[in-house]
């Protein structure tokens, strides 16, 4: 499991915004606070039902309801993404794994940096 704290501006249909956000290999799905979240999008995917989210401890950690799609500005790449919207955490936006796998982003502790390995300007449609 990796953590890295990195900038990167991210827009939706309302704007734009830039935010310091928690890379986090540990945590599986990307979240994004709902201040921040309202601040770029107002397209809101409402889950039926609320989805109880578990820390490590197994134990409840947070709830959503609400999923945005958002792009993320990133080593001069634009990358989308779902994300799951928080009333409330210390953190303004969590990138998991689900985001990490999908544009091939690999943490590189040491340098306490990222590496971006897919090119969303090249994806094939088989």
């Amino acid at each position: 499991m990796g953590k890295i704290v990195a900038q990167v501006s991210v827009f939706g249909e309302r704007g734009q915004t830039r935010l310091a956000a928690l890379f986090d290999s540990g945590v599986g799905l990307s979240l994004i606070r709902r201040d921040m979240a309202d601040r770029v999008s107002t397209s809101i995917v409402r889950l039926s039902t609320p989805r109880a989210l578990r820390m490590a401890n197994g134990r409840e950690g947070m709830r959503t309801d609400d999923i945005r799609l958002l792009v993320l500005r990133m080593k001069g790449q634009e990358l989308d993404g779902r994300f799951h919207v928080i009333d409330d955490m210390p953190r303004k936006m969590i990138i998991g794994v689900d985001f990490l796998q999908t544009w091939e982003i690999t943490l590189d502790m040491k340098k306490e940096d990222y590496r971006i390995g897919a090119d969303p300007n090249g994806i094939e449609i088989a």
